[in-house]
């Protein structure tokens, strides 16, 4: 075991990695209870926007969600700049080390796969057996092989929020390349990313979809989103923080600020990928800042409550749809109708909501991240001079 020193203190304060012997990697991210919190935010907002559309779809064509038919999606964005946060936070400190590539790519797919084909083929076994539930036509095309290896495909995934998962596993593949890199070109590669989508998009803005599905993901605008994520990682660890308690509240303010105002020019209208980045990625990364400036300098924490959603976040973000559906049509039995009785209905969804979270995050999430963290521990054993029991693993990174 390593003794503990001023600069092996300091370190760890400014949120950097520690590290295993010469040549190893082993990695020690702090536990940010803050980004925790956000991820319990944006899967509210997304919850939100998902609850709002089923009132339109199985109620009168009102809900009292209404505000949250658009401004939910700003949850996926804030989710994007969270998961490039977490990424450039637990690779630090590994790029060229002996094993960092395998037990990144390990630890990605161990957090996205396991849980994702248990809904996914839950959600199909339920297809097979109530045909008429779905919508016929989208089932008929979609690609169950590239589905559940989360490729880009022509159509959307099983589970209708899979595709920004095929954004995050694009994003992964990205950085797992870098890590083959000397660690100070990590921003360069960040910037030059960047600079590529961004020029890209404006030669290919209109046949980007056109150029095939591969085409489209390499290209999405909410690539800018997981770099800015990336970015604030490494300004953050530099030790830029004071800010923290301005930046969070700027960007809570701006978030439904600028949507307010473009709502009031463009009623109903969901913004455009580009549109998103300023509506909702320039807040988010706001938020994420402060949040995490907050807590590393010593100040504010979050409500225990956010963090406790954000743990469960991945179940809800991969339960929630089929789970508002199934609901819906309960409902609609229940009641004869339940067009009566938006409100009503919009808190059985909500109910069932947190069961599906609850029940899924204890039978299927935990299990598996904890034989998930046995078989890292064991792999990492083998290169770091750390005892599994002295590991920790990163907090989780959502899609």
């Amino acid at each position: 075991m390593s003794h503990s020193t001023p600069e092996a203190s300091a370190r760890r304060e400014r949120g950097a990695i520690d590290q295993g012997p010469p040549g190893a990697v082993c990695t020690r991210a702090p536990t940010l209870h803050n980004l925790q919190a956000l991820r319990g935010i944006a899967i509210i907002l997304v919850v939100l926007l998902h609850l709002a559309s089923a009132g339109y779809l199985y109620g009168d064509g009102s809900t009292p969600l209404a505000a949250f038919s658009i401004l939910g999606v700003s949850g996926v964005d804030l989710f994007f700049v969270i998961s490039g946060f977490v990424m450039a936070t637990i690779t630090r400190g590994t790029f060229r080390k002996k094993g960092s590539l395998p037990l990144f790519l390990y630890s990605r797919a161990a957090r996205i796969y396991p849980a994702y084909w248990v809904f996914s083929l839950a959600l199909l076994a339920a297809h097979l057996l109530f045909p008429l539930l779905g919508d016929p036509q989208r089932w008929r095309e979609i690609d169950i092989a590239r589905s559940l290896l989360l490729l880009p495909q022509t159509r959307g995934p099983i589970l209708v929020v899979g595709w920004t998962l095929v954004l995050e596993m694009y994003f992964y593949g990205v950085v797992a390349l870098s890590l083959l890199l000397p660690e100070r070109f990590f921003v360069g590669v960040l910037l030059a990313w960047a600079g590529f989508v961004t020029v890209a998009n404006i030669g290919f803005s209109h046949t980007a979809t056109a150029l095939g599905p591969s085409a489209h993901v390499v290209l999405h605008p909410q690539t800018i989103e997981f770099i800015s994520g990336c970015l604030l990682a490494r300004f953050v660890q530099a030790g830029h923080r004071r800010w923290g308690a301005s930046g969070f509240t700027l960007g809570a303010v701006l978030l439904p600020g600028l949507y307010a105002v473009y709502a009031a020019f463009r009623p109903g209208q969901l913004p455009s990928d580009w549109e998103r980045l300023a509506l909702f990625g320039f807040p988010s990364t706001l938020m994420v800042y402060g949040a995490c400036g907050m807590e590393l300098a010593g100040a504010v924490r979050l409500p225990r409550l956010l963090m406790l959603i954000g743990d469960a976040s991945y179940t809800i973000y991969l339960s929630h749809v089929p789970v508002i559906v199934a609901a819906s049509v309960l409902f609609i039995r229940m009641t004869g109708g339940g067009h009566a009785a938006p409100f009503a209905a919009d808190l059985f969804r909500f109910a069932a909501v947190g069961a599906g979270a609850v029940g899924g995050y204890v039978a299927v999430e935990v299990p598996l991240h904890r034989a998930a963290r046995r078989i890292r521990e064991y792999w990492q054993e083998r290169f770091c001079a750390v005892r599994p029991s002295e590991t920790r693993l990163p907090p989780p990174a959502l899609a």
